[in-house]
């Protein structure tokens, strides 16, 4: 019995160290921080706007793929959740509708670092529609 007790606390802790995109794609979920690092970095931003909190979705797992790692190399990418339990700022969803005029999810954009939509916005995609969005 003790020894499933502690197989379930190492469980949840190993769980709450989970990054949400893998540590290889540079990126924040400070809007604002973001702008900075891209004007910094002079970068384009990937600017994704998401609803479902579980690190698992599999609108993250394009993340994952080696060939989009490369690619977003030359972006900082904005990860921004909408609801759920990874909503770091209730602003976000007023930043949504006001300023990008969508409110559906996953949403991405490519933005400048001046806040401009150079492509956008694309809804859920698989990979080779989502490397074709960021590389066209």
């Amino acid at each position: 019995m003790q020894y499933k007790i502690f197989i379930s606390i190492l469980i949840i802790i190993a769980c709450q160290s989970c990054e949400v995109v893998p540590k290889t794609v540079k990126w924040t979920d400070d809007y604002y921080k973001g702008l900075e690092l891209a004007k910094n970095e002079d970068a384009k931003i990937l600017l994704v706007f998401d609803s479902w909190s579980n690190p698992t979705s599999s609108t993250l797992k394009i993340f994952e793929s080696s060939k989009v790692i490369s690619v977003l190399d030359d972006y900082v990418v904005i990860l921004l959740f909408v609801e759920g339990k990874n909503v770091k700022d209730k602003s976000v969803i007023k930043l949504q509708r006001e300023k990008f005029n969508t409110n559906f999810q996953p949403v991405y954009y490519v933005i400048g670092s001046d806040e401009k939509i150079l492509k956008g916005p694309q809804g859920y995609c698989k990979e080779k529609e989502f490397l074709d969005f960021i590389t066209n």
